[in-house]
Formats: C-alpha cells, structure tokens, sequence
C-alpha cells in the first residue's frame, strides 16, 4: 500500500468514527442500525466502495466501543413493586428528579429489574 492509500483509509476512518459519535444518541437501543447507517453513509456520501466500508466501519465501531464516556444520567426504581415514580439521578450534579411511571417509554419500563415488574 502507498502512502496515499493509507491517507486515504485513515481519513474515511476518522470519518467514520466521527458519524458514530455524532449519532450514537440516535441509535441508543439498537447499536447494529448505527454500524449499518455508517456503512451507508460512507457509500453515499463519501463515495466509498461497499467492501471498504464494511472494513473501515468495523474498525471505527471497535475504536468507538473502546472509548467510554462516562454516564451522566441514571434511574433509581425506587424499592416498591406498586410505586408510581422513578428518580432520574443526575450523578454530575448530585440531584434527583422525580418522574412519573406513565410518562417513561414503554421500553425504558420493560428494563425495570423482574423483581419490580411482578405487581405491575
């Protein structure tokens, strides 16, 4: 490989990695439509050959799982099966926030731990 190859699969990395930062609030719960998204989105916009896409996304997805940042944000249920809020925590801050039951995502909910969900 020459050098211009090199550049050239580094900086569509970089770019790669870039478009996974940049949307992985997008994509919280389904992390293979995120990889899937970035491959098409290096064929589309950055004209780059499917074959070389896959790899570079692969390794851009590795790079990315890698670096963690920290979690800002957490939910206590609360230790009451039958209770009707949850507390979203704010560790930055050190602050809790009440949130009714009825206002959470039917998907959030069904993460509760079992022990909680038996009285629901």
């Amino acid at each position: 490989m020459t050098m211009d190859t090199l550049d050239y699969r580094t900086s569509m990395q970089v770019a790669a990695l870039a478009y996974l930062r940049r949307h992985k609030e997008h994509y919280l719960g389904d992390a293979d439509l995120l990889y899937a998204n970035c491959v098409h989105h290096l064929c589309t916009a950055l004209e780059v050959p499917l074959f070389l896409a896959q790899q570079l996304s692969q390794r851009a997805w590795n790079e990315f799982r890698q670096w963690q940042e920290p979690q800002w944000l957490g939910i206590d249920w609360a230790a009451e099966p039958d209770a009707t809020v949850a507390y979203l925590i704010d560790y930055r801050n050190n602050l809790r926030f009440p949130i009714p039951l009825r206002l959470l995502p039917q998907r959030l909910l069904d993460q509760r731990p079992a022990t909680l969900t038996q009285h629901t």
